[in-house]
């Protein structure tokens, strides 16, 4: 088995037609056949299976690179989202000069917004501590936050690039229910 064929990679596509209204996207024309076939670059990350089928498991932009590996989100979602006192979560890189890498931001809205903050503390330590588990990496932050917080598309799609801009804005801290800040609205 060749197992290069089941690990992520940015999937493009060649037709003739495929790139037309995406030229700034495309990277290299085939001009010995005489045809105009281009690569068009999806933003798509995905693999084939042993039969051929493909399967898209993210967009590159969303991959999250900690310490030279990249990440999914989709990876540390799955495992937060199990937790019965989270609505749903996203997670994104956020970058940190210190460290010379992405660090992973872990936002989960919470069910009980009003939950005292022991029990918040409680759950922020065991959301650490199942990643860990499960992927082998803790992250560098979890904020739980309200409902509504997390940006979604009409579709219902979370907005993981949209995330990474505002879990840092200052206008953001409204938005989180734990850990508060010295002097944060609650």
């Amino acid at each position: 088995m060749d197992l290069r064929r089941y690990s992520p990679s940015w999937l493009q596509v060649k037709a003739a037609t495929a790139a037309l209204n995406y030229q700034p996207f495309i990277i290299s024309d085939d001009v010995q056949t005489g045809v105009a076939y281009s690569w068009l670059h999806s933003g798509d990350l995905g693999f084939l299976d042993a039969e051929g089928y493909l399967y898209v498991t993210g967009r590159r932009k969303n991959v999250i690179i900690v310490g030279g590996r990249n990440l999914m989100p989709r990876d540390f979602e799955e495992v937060v989202d199990q937790f019965p006192e989270v609505r749903y979560s996203a997670a994104v890189g956020e970058d940190s000069e210190r460290l010379g890498t992405e660090r992973l931001v872990v936002v989960a809205e919470v069910r009980d917004e009003a939950m005292r903050e022991s029990e918040a503390s409680r759950l922020v330590r065991a959301i650490v501590a199942r990643i860990h588990e499960h992927r082998g990496l803790r992250p560098g932050r979890v904020l739980l936050v309200r409902k509504g917080a997390i940006p979604k598309t009409t579709s219902g799609k979370i907005q993981h690039a949209r995330l990474a801009e505002i879990v840092t804005s200052p206008d953001f801290a409204a938005q989180i229910v734990y850990p508060r800040r010295h002097g944060d609205a609650p």
